[in-house]
C-alpha cells in the first residue's frame, strides 16, 4: 500500500529507492510494547512522511524564549533535510540540520506574544501545531524581607514585572526554592549561605534581572543557657549543751 502510493507520487523512483524511503521513516516500537522485530516487523512506519517530501515538524523544545532573541530551539519531525525555519514569519537567525529528523534554530528578536513556527524545505512548508511564545525580560524592584539567617529557609517575596514562568532565583549564586510565581510577584525559600550581603537574580523565559546587594545573611544568635547553682555566701551555726 505505502510502496504503491510512493510509486504514484514519485514515478521516477526505482524499487530500491522506494524501499530506502520506507526504511528511513521507520521508528522503533514504543517502550512497553509487546511487539518486537521478530513478531511485528522492523518498527512503526510513518506513512505520511514516507509518501510526502514536505517537512513534517512534530515537536519543539523549548516552546518559549526571550523577545531579545538568541534562544536555541530544537525541532523534531520528518523530511527536515535542507529545511529552514521562521518564527512568526521572521526567518531564524540560523538553522543547523542534524538529520532528516531533527534541526536546531536560533530565534531573532521579536515582539512579545505567541507566534506560528513554520518549517520549509524544497517541497513545501508546514507549521507546528503548537506556538512559540516570546516573553519580555523580567525586572526586579524589591524584596521582602531583606534579611534572613545563614541556615536558609526564609520565605521571601520578590516584586517586579514579567515574573510569570520564573524558572530560577539565586541568592549569592545559590539556587532558592521557587514556591509560586505570578506576573508581579515570585515567592521563594532562601538557600543556606554564608553571612553577608548577596545579589538576588531572577530568571524567566524572557531573561534575567538582578538586585545588587539586596539580601543580608546573618549568623543566627545562639543564646547561652542560664548557669546552674547559686553564688551566695555561707552561713554557720553552733549549739551548746548545758
Amino acid at each position: 500500500g505505502v510502496a504503491a502510493l510512493i510509486s504514484l507520487t514519485y514515478p521516477n523512483l526505482t524499487p530500491a529507492q522506494i524501499l530506502s524511503r520506507i526504511q528511513s521513516n521507520v521508528s522503533a516500537f514504543p517502550g512497553g510494547s509487546t511487539c518486537t522485530t521478530s513478531t511485528c516487523g522492523s518498527g512503526l512506519l510513518n506513512a505520511t512522511a514516507a509518501v510526502t517530501s514536505e517537512p513534517i515538524p512534530t515537536s519543539m523544545t523549548p516552546d518559549d524564549g526571550a523577545t531579545a532573541g538568541g534562544d536555541s530551539v530544537t525541532i523534531a519531525g520528518y523530511n527536515l533535510t535542507g529545511a529552514t525555519v521562521a518564527f512568526g514569519g521572521t526567518a531564524a537567525a540560523s538553522t543547523v540540520v542534524t538529520s532528516a529528523y531533527q534541526l536546531t534554530s536560533v530565534t531573532q528578536a521579536a515582539s512579545a506574544g505567541a507566534v506560528t513556527v513554520a518549517v520549509t524545505n524544497g517541497s513545501g512548508t508546514r507549521s507546528l501545531s503548537t506556538s512559540f511564545t516570546f516573553h519580555d525580560p523580567p525586572t526586579l524592584s524589591s524584596l521582602t524581607p531583606t534579611s534572613g539567617t545563614t541556615a536558609g529557609g526564609t520565605s521571601v517575596t520578590l516584586t517586579g514585572t514579567n515574573l510569570s514562568g520564573t524558572s530560577a532565583v539565586t541568592f549569592g549564586g545559590t539556587a532558592a526554592t521557587v514556591i509560586s510565581a505570578s506576573s508581579t510577584t515570585t515567592v521563594v525559600s532562601t538557600p543556606a549561605h554564608s553571612a553577608g550581603l548577596v545579589d538576588v537574580v531572577v530568571t524567566t523565559p524572557g531573561g534575567s534581572s538582578t538586585l545588587t546587594n539586596a539580601f543580608t545573611y546573618a549568623t543566627p544568635v545562639v543564646s547561652s543557657p542560664p548557669s546552674s547553682g547559686g553564688g551566695g555566701g555561707s552561713s554557720s551555726s553552733s549549739s551548746s549543751e548545758s
